[in-house]
């Protein structure tokens, strides 16, 4: 008889109600070993998946074919142009830094290899190895060599000071600087240095040029006079 006071189940059910619940523990059981077979310290687990890392790629630099065997290289103050020595072409390039092209090529003396500009950017002065001159290149006009300088022997370093008036080129053959008035493109002093000097370059206030001897180990200083 079923008891009084709550609702009646029939029999069939509360036999289903019984397994159902038998088989929820059974599975909880069987979760929980497994659980504890995954997580157990002591047994061997499997190696983590290797992580992946993305390196950023560099676009590619822009390539521009110019003369045989280019050594030196300048660009202008406002960025604009930059100027390459073809050493066996005898040329000088001139590239368009906004597209990336060669817009003139300027016949030179031989074995061009340093390259300097003035700070106004209107010139520009390559030492010819091969010719023992420096081509004075006025870039204001139609690209042109303006001047062909007779300098020392075996020209490479070249720098110009800041207020344009002086070129300052190391002759390696003839171990001396010469220094030239960019107003009369005249070589005006001519100084001994040490043995093969090759770079230069000039303090910013122009008072001193600093010559590497490449010969000799050391470095001549040159008092500019300016200041």
């Amino acid at each position: 008889m079923p008891r009084s006071g709550g609702p009646t189940v029939p029999r069939d059910k509360a036999v289903v109600a019984a397994l159902i619940g038998a088989a929820g523990a059974v599975v909880a059981s069987v979760v929980g070993v497994a659980a504890l077979i995954l997580f157990d310290p002591d047994s061997p687990q499997p190696n983590p998946p290797p992580l992946t890392t993305t390196t950023p790629t560099a676009p590619a630099p822009a390539r521009i074919t110019v003369g045989d065997y280019p050594l030196g290289a300048a660009v202008s103050p406002d960025g604009r142009r930059a100027y390459i020595a073809n050493r066996d072409s005898d040329t000088v390039s001139v590239i368009d830094t906004g597209s990336n092209t060669v817009t003139a090529t300027i016949p030179v003396g031989g074995y061009p290899v340093g390259v300097a500009v003035s700070s106004d950017g209107r010139r520009a002065y390559i030492t010819n190895r091969g010719s023992n001159t420096v081509s004075v290149i006025d870039d204001t006009e139609n690209n042109t060599v303006t001047a062909t300088i007779p300098v020392g022997g075996d020209p490479v370093g070249v720098a110009v000071s800041s207020d344009g008036r002086r070129a300052y080129i190391t002759n390696r053959g003839s171990n001396t600087v010469s220094v030239i008035d960019t107003g009369s493109n005249t070589v005006t002093a001519t100084i001994p240095v040490g043995n093969s000097p090759h770079g230069m370059a000039l303090a910013p206030n122009g008072r001193r040029a600093y010559i590497a001897n490449r010969d000799s180990d050391n470095v001549s200083v040159i008092d500019t006079g300016i200041g």
